[in-house]
């Protein structure tokens, strides 16, 4: 009963508060944390100490920015022991240990500490009850997630890692007991598993079931299609979802989440080449994603190059981040900013809820194919080929890009029970060709001949480029 209020305390402020409070006492929060890592991460000393910088030099934001250095998972997580992130102290207090997820070849670390096990469950109840009402509605979990990653929740929970045949034996089962069901879990592991619903007669509908997509990047083509299958409507359906969260091993499981309104933002820039241009640029066609993220939990800056710096901002983090670059391609943006654009495209009832700030996710950093003078962006693939249902439902999703002899060349894998056939090759080579001004060179491959990934399958994400 204390959770459920304080749940409703929270929402009421995140909705009803001017944006701008929000970002109240953040330059002393910044210095606050900044001098809190010095003081409790001996790697992070080190780091200080080899570039020459001195903690008590740094007293404002433009002292922070101007000196502080950014970090990574090469001159972090790889160049330090383990106990020298965590300090002796906090090592005795670990509960849980994560590994991300070795996309970038290295290996980054999460942790979570016995007295912050009810903190984090707690703020993922709060955002499922923000979208999915379960403080008012018999809610099932299932976490389809791979294995080792761990959802802190209240709510009864299922652990499936990734499969499927397991997902489907618990909504058959399991969630006509309840009034909803919410499954998470990676993209296309999910999109697996919607398919082999639907052709096993799960009642999306019926049973009530929405998405939390995370892990990875997906187009909205992806959406449309998942949403055709469940008898969703993305464009007005308020009580069930396809709903996109992202997270970092590093630094929390949901760091960024979507609304229902910033779906149908995502989705109206998809249809409409200006607003797409004003949200997310010109580099890429595929829209990208627009996130809400929490600035009394993270204070977020933008490299040079157009990817996310992040400060961890409270004094309970495991292993404390200070201007981090995760390697993710994005920029904030205000609520007010988002009010703005809305207010000139005239769809300003699709203005968020929520009055947290925003960021949009439009890649990974340097994760693209130059063939000449072309740049081919592999989210730009995504969309094309989820665009046709028909060619959707024939693939797992994966797919990798390389160059050969100055040609792009793309291979895609079929899904187990397909074959492939000129009339697939023909359909993939025109849903492609809108994306891309050169010819590209598509091989499509049975499931069990293509080469990337299969030791591990739907267990880790791969780049799409060679």
């Amino acid at each position: 009963m204390f959770n459920n209020l304080k749940r409703k305390r929270i929402i009421k402020y995140l909705t009803l508060s001017e944006p701008d409070s929000l970002f109240k006492g953040l330059s002393r929060k910044v210095i606050s944390s900044f001098k809190w890592a010095v003081s409790n991460c001996k790697a992070y000393r080190k780091i200080l100490e080899e570039k020459g910088i001195l903690a008590g030099s740094v007293r404002t934001l433009d002292d922070f920015k101007q000196k502080v250095p950014v970090i990574d998972k090469n001159n972090f997580f790889a160049a330090f022991p383990f106990m020298e992130l965590t300090g002796e102290k906090n090592f005795k207090k670990i509960r849980y240990i994560m590994t991300s997820s070795g996309f970038s070849g290295k290996f980054a670390y999460g942790v979570e500490f016995r007295n912050n096990e009810k903190r984090s469950g707690f703020f993922v109840d709060t955002a499922l009850d923000l979208f999915f009402k379960t403080s008012r509605r018999k809610t099932f979990l299932i976490n389809c997630t791979p294995m080792g990653v761990h959802i802190n929740t209240s709510l009864p929970l299922a652990e499936t890692s990734v499969r499927s045949d397991m997902v489907l034996a618990l909504l058959a089962k399991v969630s006509p007991c309840y009034e909803q069901t919410i499954i998470i879990g990676d993209p296309y592991f999910l999109k697996k598993a919607v398919e082999e619903g639907t052709q096993a007669g799960i009642g999306w509908k019926n049973l009530n079931v929405s998405l939390v997509l995370g892990q990875d990047w997906f187009p909205e083509s992806l959406r449309s299609y998942l949403s055709s299958l469940m008898e969703i409507d993305p464009d007005r359906d308020t009580e069930r979802l396809i709903i996109a969260t992202m997270g970092l091993t590093e630094l929390g499981l949901n760091v960024f989440h979507e609304s229902p309104e910033t779906i149908k933002i995502r989705r109206y820039a998809q249809a409409n080449n200006d607003l797409h241009t004003k949200l997310f640029g010109a580099e890429s066609k595929a829209s990208g994603f627009l996130f809400h993220y929490y600035p009394m939990r993270f204070f977020i800056e933008e490299s040079q190059q157009g990817a996310l710096i992040f400060t961890t901002l409270s004094k309970s983090a495991s292993i404390p981040l200070i201007r981090y670059a995760s390697g993710d391609c994005g920029k904030q943006i205000s609520y007010s900013k988002v009010e703005e654009l809305l207010n000139t495209f005239h769809i300003s009832h699709l203005r968020p809820f929520l009055k947290l700030p925003l960021t949009t996710i439009t890649g990974r950093l340097g994760n693209y194919l130059r063939i000449k003078d072309e740049i081919i962006h592999p989210e730009d693939l995504k969309l094309g080929l989820f665009e046709n249902f028909e060619i959707a439902s024939r693939i797992t999703g994966h797919f990798v890009l390389h160059a050969e002899n100055d040609r792009p060349v793309i291979n895609i894998q079929l899904k187990p029970s397909v074959s492939p056939d000129r009339l697939i090759n023909n359909a993939i080579q025109d849903a492609l060709a809108k994306y891309t001004c050169t010819q590209l060179k598509i091989k499509i491959l049975p499931y069990l001949e293509y080469p990337y990934g299969m030791e591990l399958n739907y267990e880790k994400k791969f780049s799409n480029i060679l």
